[in-house]
This record gives C-alpha cells, sequence and structure tokens, in this order.
C-alpha cells in the first residue's frame, strides 16, 4: 500500500517515541522528525511481508491490538497509532526469529 505525500503532513512522535529513536536508532530529536517522514512514507506494511519476518510481525502485532498501523523500514518496525509515532522495535535476525519460535513450540 503505497502512502501519498501528503499523508505524512501530520505525523507526530510522542514522548516514549522519542526515547525508543533515540535508545534503538540512536536518532537525536531534528533527524527523528526528518526520517519518520521517510519511515511513514517509504516503508512496507504486514501485508507487503514474506516468510519468516511476515510470520514475527503477526505474532508481534498481537499484543497490540489497538495499533493503527505497523510499518517496517530497514532493521526496525515502527508503530503508530492516529499517525503518531509510539515506538520501535529492532527486527531480530532469521536465526533468532527461527529460535524463538522453535522454544514456543511454532
Amino acid at each position: 500500500m503505497k502512502r501519498e505525500r501528503n499523508d505524512y503532513s501530520s505525523i507526530q512522535i510522542c514522548d516514549h517515541g522519542y526515547e525508543r529513536l533515540k535508545e534503538r536508532n540512536g536518532w537525536n530529536k531534528k533527524t527523528a522528525e526528518r526520517m519518520i517522514n521517510k519511515v511513514y512514507l517509504n516503508g512496507k506494511h504486514p501485508d507487503e511481508l514474506k516468510g519468516y519476518l511476515k510470520q514475527w510481525f503477526l505474532n508481534k502485532g498481537r499484543y497490540e491490538s489497538e495499533i493503527d498501523e505497523y510499518i517496517v523500514y530497514g532493521d526496525y518496525m515502527y508503530v503508530f497509532k492516529n499517525k503518531v509515532l509510539i515506538t520501535a522495535y529492532n527486527i531480530p535476525c532469521r536465526e533468532r526469529i527461527k529460535q524463538i519460535y522453535k522454544k514456543r513450540g511454532y
């Protein structure tokens, strides 16, 4: 699903979102504000993913059922609600995802 340029004009970042972007991406506030527009515009939605990444993504999403949008960009998953960035998660490598599922019996 390609988003239009005007879709990201009202993207905001909550305080927790800024903390996670600093902690996990190393972005300061100015960089976060600039990059989050690229993330929202160019990132991938869950229906565009395949294989192990889609499986991990769908299992992660079960815990956050009230969230509007998940977007994958680079090695991170960004979580939005009403066009406000809530948090960012680092996506584990393929081998780590396999270990997680093997432990849980998937």
